[in-house]
């Protein structure tokens, strides 16, 4: 029974630090002191300091640190690399697009003139009711002409009466200057501008000069409503100029109206 018992306690694990001798397999030294310890020990009897694996807890939890980073590096880089290869190509995409304009525009009916789409031209507000206000001064100008000219081929025509529609004429005109400085706000319309704007100005002057006369002076009337209309004679030309400006702006002008058949003399 006494052998029993002291084979029992032999057999039992010591439960304090190990002496020297022991087996190597079932002991590890302490990382911190080196003291000699079981395997699966948690804490050095001789240091202290707690363990994890035979290594110490601290250096466990950096190693924990330094493996986590590591992988969340690794695993971003894998992802980036993975959407860089199957990310679709933009180019790739466009490409297709492009192939598809070009031969849609380049290929028509067989009989058919390929009609080119042209860009809307970039005109300002200003440029557009310039152009709508000044078709309409020519209208009022073109009857104004017409009421000229009859007034000539009277038997004895009237000095107030012409210089009442050389004051309409010199009004409609200074308004058609305020306008040609508007319609050359857009570029595509600038040499019609400038065309109004000389044209608008002679009227003026004619005007200004038949005028000053006296209303006693018949012939000075004569002589400056005869100046007017063959001066008006070229508006339809002018107005021309400005309706292919307006086509091109997309403005919508009121119709055109010319009934002098020639300038008195011609």
């Amino acid at each position: 029974m006494a052998l029993y018992l002291l084979r029992r306690r032999s057999s039992r694990r010591p439960t304090e630090p190990l002496e020297i001798g022991a087996i190597d397999r079932d002991v590890f030294s302490c990382p911190v002191c080196s003291r000699p310890l079981h395997v699966g020990t948690s804490r050095c009897f001789g240091c202290g300091s707690r363990l994890v694996l035979g290594v110490s807890s601290q250096k466990a939890a950096l190693l924990l640190a330094i493996g986590t980073a590591l992988g969340l590096v690794s695993g971003i880089t894998a992802g980036l690399a993975f959407a860089s290869i199957t990310a679709p190509n933009s180019n790739q995409q466009i490409a297709p697009v492009a192939v598809v304009l070009i031969a849609s525009a380049t290929t028509s009916p067989v009989g058919s003139t390929p009609q080119p789409t042209l860009a809307a031209p970039a005109v300002s507000a200003l440029a557009r009711s310039s152009i709508a206000a000044a078709a309409e001064i020519d209208n009022r100008l073109a009857v104004a002409a017409g009421a000229l000219h009859a007034e000539l081929h009277r038997a004895d025509p009237g000095p107030k009466t012409i210089a009442a529609a050389l004051r309409t004429i010199a009004s409609e005109s200074a308004r058609g200057s305020e306008l040609a400085a508007g319609v050359g706000t857009w570029n595509g319309a600038m040499p019609v501008a400038q065309e109004l704007a000389r044209f608008y100005a002679g009227i003026q002057e004619i005007a200004r000069t038949g005028l000053d006369a006296s209303t006693s002076n018949a012939a000075a009337y004569h002589d400056a409503a005869s100046s007017m209309v063959q001066m008006l004679a070229s508006l339809p030309a002018v107005d021309a100029k400005l309706r292919v400006a307006a086509e091109k702006a997309g403005v919508t002008v009121p119709p055109f109206f010319w009934s002098v058949p020639q300038a008195p003399g011609g």
